[in-house]
């Protein structure tokens, strides 16, 4: 619940011209309204790399996700329309974080997969990418060794 009220928070305290870099994100939040959000099966999240991130923004992404993506099952989602939101540690798979080289920027898509029960086959169209983050934040080590000369 802190998560969705801080969420909440954020959203209107947005500032629209930069994008927000995150550090060590915990889950995603993507719009997805109430008809379609019901002709959907299940979500694949897939992070793309950054040759670097400025000023907030993703510059030289590679053009193939880093990975194929994680699952992310219908029930793992909450929210309401339109705002759809998933808390890594929520997912089967686990946190796919770890699997992310750390000090490296990355950017996320969604990828709604139909569900044939509701009528919906395939899968959407991929999203556009996310705000840049990197999977964690690493301090460097203290210098060792130290004479002054």
């Amino acid at each position: 619940m802190r998560v969705i009220i801080l969420l909440a928070a954020m959203t209107l305290f947005a500032v629209p011209a930069t994008a927000q870099v995150v550090i060590a994100p915990t889950g995603t939040t993507f719009n997805h309204p109430t008809t379609e959000f019901n002709r959907t099966a299940s979500y694949r999240e897939e992070f793309f790399q950054c040759a670097s991130v400025t000023a907030g923004v993703c510059t030289g992404r590679a053009a193939a996700p880093f990975q194929t993506g994680v699952l992310i099952p219908k029930a793992a989602i909450t929210g309401t329309a339109p705002s759809r939101t998933f808390l890594f540690t929520s997912i089967p798979s686990g946190n796919p974080l770890p699997s992310l080289p750390a000090g490296v920027g990355f950017v996320a898509t969604i990828v709604a997969i139909g569900d044939p029960n509701a009528g919906a086959t395939g899968e959407s169209a991929r999203s556009g990418d996310s705000n840049p983050f990197f999977a964690q934040g690493t301090t460097p080590a203290s210098p060792t060794s130290v004479v002054v000369q």
